[in-house]
């Protein structure tokens, strides 16, 4: 049943990951950050729970703040994977800087 639901989004998916990466931004802020946050409010109980754990020391409006900035970064996640589908070198490049590589030698 998800190998189903799978490939039947995998056009859609496709779709989106070919608008440039500038406008899946806007999308991410402007569509997927408000429904994720305000309207379904995705996991935000467990969120909420785990900032008041990890940070008692900060009010009620820090915490939200927190939480805001939190899905935000979900909602750029969310697009910034479905964009790995085909993304160019070129730009995969300028996201991705890698810094003393000979550490990873060992490893492969």
């Amino acid at each position: 049943m998800q190998a189903i639901a799978f490939y039947l989004l995998l056009p859609f998916l496709y779709f989106f990951s070919i608008i440039p990466i500038k406008f899946l931004y806007v999308i991410s802020r402007g569509f997927i950050y408000p429904v994720l946050y305000k309207l379904i409010g995705y996991r935000k109980k467990v969120v909420e729970n785990n900032l008041k754990n990890s940070f008692p020391e900060k009010n009620r409006e820090e915490r939200e703040l927190i939480a805001s900035d939190f899905y935000k970064y979900l909602a750029d996640m969310f697009v910034e994977t479905i964009k790995s589908f085909t993304i160019s070198e070129k730009l995969l490049l300028e996201k991705i800087k890698l810094e003393n590589t000979k550490i990873l030698i060992p490893f492969f």
